[in-house]
């Protein structure tokens, strides 16, 4: 029998409603943030759609800090459109800092779901999976849209004795870096207390553990470190998706910087103007990488890469 859930397709609506009127999504962001968020709500556990409301709304969020000052260092292109300003003068903030909606797996009810043999361990397996993935996005949102306001120029991730431009593909700092943990951690903890106050059974099962004793010994200490090590695993993801993105970023994403305005190209195409002999004047030069993968190609083999780590540990190392 096919089960319904009225409340998350009535909440997916409202969702993609908001996003595409204030302009955080397009019309087909829309539409495939209604697919993906539907599937990701409409089952018995909130975990999973919990991790997708609260990265989409706290990322749509950083996106629009200081959005004045991130213009003034990055500009859009937009390809299949002759007007300069459609090459790029507007930042993404402007727009409502797009998103796109992300999909994870579900799982069951009745047991706790973090419990190493719940399900024969899949249970739990999809969970680190779905924690993997959302930790990673947090992370890397959190790192490009609040790291790039460091007081610190960020440097190359394969040579940090070569500082960059903020905003380029595989550029990190310090600052940078500590958001991509602290996002990772707000999604541990999230999952964490999500799945701790909505599931009976994980309620039970560390009954003793209270969150103001976490780190005293006793007989459920097991218990306690579950909690905690998925709060752990969560940070982990974050940094790890964070860095893995870095490398990609700065290896197989070019990244374009003008000499004129002093900014960084997001996208691939970089805007071309005619020169007085009616010949083409690119103001851009390459800084870094190869023109190999899109921004969307490498954040999906970061979170991929991310999720199988953070299963792998959670599953096999912190059982």
């Amino acid at each position: 029998m096919v089960h319904l859930y009225p409340i998350a397709a009535g909440l997916t609506v409202l969702i993609a409603a908001h996003g595409l009127r204030k302009g955080s999504l397009s019309l087909s962001g829309a539409v495939g943030a209604l697919i993906a968020g539907y599937g990701t709500l409409a089952n018995p556990l909130p975990t999973f759609g919990v991790l997708l409301l609260v990265f989409y709304l706290t990322g749509s969020r950083a996106t629009k800090v200081k959005a004045d000052v991130k213009a003034r260092l990055e500009r859009e292109a937009v390809s299949h459109s002759r007007s300069e300003d459609a090459n790029g003068v507007k930042h993404k903030a402007h727009a409502g800092g797009q998103r796109d909606a992300m999909q994870a797996w579900a799982g069951g009810d009745g047991f706790c779901a973090l419990a190493p043999d719940a399900g024969d361990g899949w249970s739990r397996t999809l969970v680190l999976l779905a924690l993997g993935h959302f930790a990673c996005c947090m992370g890397d949102t959190l790192a490009s849209e609040l790291g790039i306001l460091s007081r610190s120029k960020p440097v190359l991730v394969l040579n940090p004795f070569r500082q960059v431009p903020p905003g380029t593909n595989g550029g990190i700092s310090l600052f940078g870096t500590l958001m991509s943990l602290i996002g990772g951690l707000f999604m541990g903890a999230t999952a964490a207390l999500t799945t701790y106050l909505s599931n009976p059974a994980c309620s039970v099962s560390a009954k003793s553990a209270s969150w103001l004793t976490l780190w005293s010994a006793g007989v459920h200490g097991a218990d306690r470190m579950l909690w905690l090590n998925i709060i752990f695993l969560g940070g982990l993801g974050g940094l790890l998706g964070s860095m893995i993105d870095s490398v990609l970023g700065a290896t197989f994403q070019r990244t374009y910087y003008s000499r004129e305005t002093k900014q960084v190209l997001l996208g691939r195409l970089p805007p071309k103007k005619q020169s007085k002999s009616g010949s083409d004047d690119s103001e851009w030069v390459v800084i870094t990488g190869y023109d190999i993968l899109s921004n969307n190609q490498v954040n999906l083999i970061s979170s991929v890469a991310t999720s199988a780590l953070v299963a792998y540990l959670g599953t096999s190392v912190l059982v």
